[in-house]
């Protein structure tokens, strides 16, 4: 159980109030941290894309020649292209930048644990590949946020676990060891 606590940032008190359908408020503070990270960066994200996309569109209309490198001016229909493109763009960031926003507004009053219970063959636990690593858990089709260590030997393939995580976000909050032959 202990390495469980260490790899997935819980404590026996976390897992003690998750066992009783609570979410501490360390668990709490956690998530909208993490949350508030997310909507700075999506914010920032906005605001690149918002201006990339009147800039473009700008020097669309305006007839301004853009030198390339080469000297050459940039093709219009390019510009255009990338004004429209950095539109769309934008205009998902901001929706997914609202939806963070109703997540960390409601993670007080809405959320609440539930659980799942399941076996090695249903995990999925390991890490991305490509320059950045970054662990990921998916339990049964349910992929779960926030998960920030990644060891290979913290789940037994004779073990059975639960699984208690927020309802609407999909943090995981603690795992219990249900049943072992170890």
């Amino acid at each position: 159980m202990k390495l469980l606590e260490q790899t997935f940032d819980f404590t026996e008190e976390d897992f003690k109030a998750n066992q009783r359908n609570q979410i501490t408020k360390v668990q709490i503070k956690k998530i909208k941290s993490v949350e508030r990270l997310l909507l700075v960066l999506g914010t920032c994200l906005v605001l690149i894309f918002g201006f990339l996309s009147y800039l473009t569109i700008y020097w669309y209309i305006s007839d301004i020649p853009i030198p390339m490198k080469n000297g050459e001016p940039f093709p219009k229909p390019l510009l255009l292209g990338l004004g429209i493109i950095s539109s769309i763009l934008a205009i998902v960031m901001v929706a997914g930048t609202f939806r963070l926003l109703m997540n960390l507004e409601t993670i007080d009053r809405v959320e609440h644990v539930q659980s799942l219970k399941a076996t090695l063959k249903e995990i999925d636990y390991g890490i991305t590949s490509g320059k950045t690593s970054i662990p990921y858990l998916v339990v049964k089709g349910v992929s779960f946020r926030h998960i920030a260590n990644y060891n290979p030997s913290v789940f037994s393939p004779s073990a059975t676990y639960r699984f208690y995580f927020t309802s609407n976000s999909k943090c995981l909050l603690s795992i219990e060891i249900q049943s072992s032959d170890i």
